[in-house]
């Protein structure tokens, strides 16, 4: 009879793995009964969770209401800075709308004395001027006579006695020396009487004192009308504000109203320091209650634990008297160790080349998969080149219509400077002359529109600032003109922004001069401009100030229109920045 050794792999082997099975079953049965009286120790700790989970409820509300109270005191208290400002402003623009009858009736009465005033100075001036003529004349009439009597006087003295009467013509004789002496006395006076109305005429020469002071009260007056006139423009414009004002305070107040009485309907009693303490514990818990979840999810596994390890002591009994009856088999069979190891090897092997050929069947399936999803993506791949190609065709075909567009706008744009060349240059050239005396005749334009000036008829190789300035100012305002123009019908508006910085005060004067030329073709001219000589020139004058503390531009005074006339249109109009 053989002998039989017990080997690892052999079934003598599956008790011992059953026994460890086993035996792990129980430690882990074990861990779950020390699992669980954590667990018990836990619950008991976690009791408060529930409290201290709606205290923190209740308290995370009221942060949140803490929150929202912080921010509406901040609105409350920017309304009521708003409003106070308001407020402030509305007074400021309540007492100057008030002072608007009080200044209308200064103004009604400073323009009667204005009128007044004028009409006394035209009254007197035209006395002055009547005066001066008359004793002008009647100085030149008695001229004239002294040089008559004059010229009697001496042909009389050459002639003596023989001397024709001037009356009759007779010879004189015994009557000479009486004619004579009457001529003599005629001239004497007519003499007296020349000095007299000569010194009269140099007296007349400027204004008498009462018209001088007549004309001082009325430059005074007019002074006087047109402060009053800017403090009404001031005080109707503060009129008209003080309504919008109104209507954005009681707005501003009924938001304050609105803020108040939803901050006061905020619940208070939130607590930071308690908010904190329920946070760490709710923390605190939160590990806790996690950590018991854990143990009671492991807990769970203790009743198939169980199961596991009643069925696997039933396998164990049953491998035990499986293992009987083979060693009872092999020995009736007789069959060796050795050829019980050849058939577990050739099992074994048969078993890994199963297993390879499943592995390489899974791996041609994945080539397989890898290919068709190639394929597919080529297929995309070469649509979408198909697709891509339809479209570069017709892309191409619209980049040469857009090339031929191009061109053909090139020609065009080339074709009317060409045209519009000469005629602005002319333009700008009659300009330029104006604006320099003739200094400068002519300004031409180059093929790229660059600004030559000639003098003579030799370019001006370099220019000065207020040179550079005026050639600029001639083009663009040859060209609004040619805008004008070519559009059929006059511009209402033409703005011009510092165009007197580098200029002195003759050519200051031409632009000035040349813009009121131009009314013709703009019915208003603006000029934007830091320069104070030139305001008095113009017809009316805005004068604007940055406010630092508003961040903005306002109005700080406008010019009353003129006392002549009564149209709204001012065709000079300058914005003077402060």
């Amino acid at each position: 009879m053989r002998s039989w050794s017990h080997h690892p792999n052999s079934v003598h082997g599956r008790p011992c793995s059953l026994a460890n099975q086993a035996a792990r079953l129980a430690q882990e049965l074990d861990d779950l009964a020390s699992a669980r009286q954590e667990l018990e120790r836990l619950r008991a700790e976690l009791q408060p969770l529930p409290t201290i989970q709606q205290r923190l409820d209740i308290m995370e509300g009221l942060a949140r209401e803490e929150g929202r109270r912080q921010a509406l005191t901040r609105a409350l208290e920017s309304l009521a800075s708003e409003l106070n400002e308001l407020r402030e402003r509305r007074q400021q623009l309540a007492a100057a709308a008030a002072r608007v009858p009080q200044l209308r009736q200064a103004v009604a009465s400073t323009r009667e004395s204005l009128d007044s005033e004028s009409a006394a100075l035209e009254q007197r001036r035209t006395d002055w001027v009547r005066d001066r003529q008359e004793a002008e004349t009647k100085r030149d009439q008695l001229r004239r006579q002294y040089v008559e009597l004059k010229e009697q006087y001496e042909k009389l003295l050459r002639l003596g006695e023989e001397s024709p009467c001037p009356v009759c013509t007779r010879p004189l004789g015994s009557s000479y020396q009486t004619v004579v002496s009457s001529i003599k006395d005629q001239m004497d006076t007519l003499a007296v009487d020349g000095r007299y109305y000569a010194s009269r005429v140099e007296q007349l020469q400027n204004p008498p004192a009462d018209v001088q002071a007549l004309e001082v009260a009325r430059k005074s007056l007019e002074t006087q009308l047109q402060a009053q006139q800017r403090e009404l423009v001031q005080a109707e414009a503060a009129a008209a504000q003080l309504v919008a004002v109104e209507v954005e305070e009681q707005a501003k107040g009924k938001a304050f109203e609105g803020v108040r009485g939803e901050l006061a309907g905020i619940p208070s009693g939130y607590d930071p320091v308690l908010h904190q303490e329920l946070r760490r514990e709710r923390e605190r818990l939160a590990a806790i209650e996690q950590r018991a979840t854990k143990l009671g999810a492991t807990l769970e596994r203790e009743p198939r634990l169980r199961e596991e390890r009643e069925r696997l002591e039933a396998a164990l009994v049953a491998v035990r008297g499986r293992i009987a009856d083979l060693e009872a088999e092999c020995a009736r069979l007789g069959i060796s160790e050795a050829e019980l190891e050849e058939l577990r090897r050739r099992y074994e092997s048969a078993q890994a080349k199963a297993r390879e050929a499943e592995v390489a069947l899974t791996a041609a399936k994945g080539q397989e998969s890898a290919a068709r999803l190639e394929l597919e993506h080529a297929e995309a791949t070469k649509r979408s080149w198909e697709e891509a190609q339809t479209q570069l065709a017709a892309l191409e075909k619209e980049r040469q219509l857009n090339d031929e567009l191009v061109r053909a706008f090139a020609d065009i744009r080339n074709d009317l400077n060409a045209r519009l060349r000469p005629e602005l240059s002319e333009l700008a050239s009659r300009f330029l002359r104006d604006l320099t005396d003739g200094r400068y005749s002519e300004l031409e334009l180059t093929e790229s529109f660059d600004v030559v000036v000639m003098e003579g008829a030799v370019p001006k190789q370099v220019l000065s600032g207020g040179e550079e300035d005026l050639a600029q100012l001639s083009l663009r305002l040859a060209i609004s003109q040619l805008i004008a123009e070519r559009a059929g019908q006059d511009f209402s508006l033409l703005v011009l922004d510092e165009i007197f910085g580098s200029l002195d005060d003759i050519r200051r004067h031409n632009v000035v001069e040349l813009l009121r030329g131009l009314t013709d073709r703009f019915e208003q001219v603006i000029l934007i401009t830091h320069i104070e000589s030139v305001r008095d020139r113009l017809d009316r004058v805005i004068e604007l100030a940055y406010d630092e503390e508003s961040g903005a531009t306002r109005i700080e005074s406008v010019s009353p229109p003129p006392l002549t006339g009564s149209s709204d249109m001012y065709p000079l109009e300058a914005v003077a920045e402060g």
